[in-house]
């Protein structure tokens, strides 16, 4: 489409407004209406890594970390794992573990109240790679925990919805893109959450309504051991 935009010395210029989604990318060029000039280029898409115990590694005795780029499926969730909204245009990205499909963060306290709780932010490249020493207690690798907790709810996500747990079944979303079911239903998890030991909970109320996942320590060893870095356990 064509309308006008305020270049560097205050000059109106008609420019050409092109979108071209190529799957992977999504390309915004503004070209010159005039001279074909490119006056502006931006990808939409950003490329997000995560350090975790991937899919097909249960948990860390069982293989090694990976960083694993770009996990997100495409249908499943077009935007990726850190933005919010209906159209690509106006989404609200994330550099902490917010997204479409979930809410990570630590709840240390045990306590009810998790939007403010911490979260592992990062810059726009969205890269998470945090250290883990299992010589030290859970909480000095909390980054770690969070982000792998993050992973294995998005991958269980998308996984799931493949095989047809989407918007009409009732998945868990915070924004179902206009195809069916109720929102604002991102799941709550909470990475070494404080109200129990050696176990972990899933709440799941009615469509539309937020589950929330507790994930707790184990103090049966020492140090403790954390049950965020156990595929399995989340799943």
């Amino acid at each position: 489409r064509l309308k006008y935009v305020q270049v560097n010395d205050g000059e109106l210029r008609l420019v050409w407004d092109l979108e071209l989604d190529l799957g992977d990318n999504f390309y915004n060029a503004v070209v010159d209406a005039d001279n074909g000039d490119v006056l502006g280029l931006v990808d939409w898409v950003s490329d997000a890594a995560y350090n975790i115990w991937p899919l097909g590694t249960n948990d860390p005795k069982s293989g090694e970390r990976e960083l694993v780029v770009d996990p997100a499926h495409p249908v499943a969730s077009p935007h990726g794992w850190h933005a919010q909204g209906k159209d690509v245009k106006n989404l609200k990205v994330y550099t902490s573990t917010i997204g479409n499909n979930v809410y990570a963060q630590d709840n240390v306290d045990g306590r009810s109240n998790w939007r403010d709780n911490y979260r592992p932010e990062v810059n726009k490249s969205l890269v998470f790679d945090f250290p883990v020493d299992f010589n030290k207690q859970p909480v000095s690798y909390i980054d770690a925990a969070i982000t792998n907790l993050f992973y294995w709810n998005n991958i269980i996500h998308d996984l799931f919805y493949v095989y047809g747990f989407d918007e009409d079944a009732g998945n868990f979303q915070h924004v179902n893109l206009g195809k069916g079911g109720k929102g604002n239903d991102a799941v709550i998890a909470n990475a070494q959450d404080g109200s129990g030991y050696n176990n972990a909970n899933f709440m799941t109320p009615r469509d539309g309504s937020q589950p929330r996942m507790r994930m707790y320590v184990w103090d049966v060893v020492s140090p403790m051991r954390d049950g965020d870095l156990e595929g399995g356990i989340v799943v």
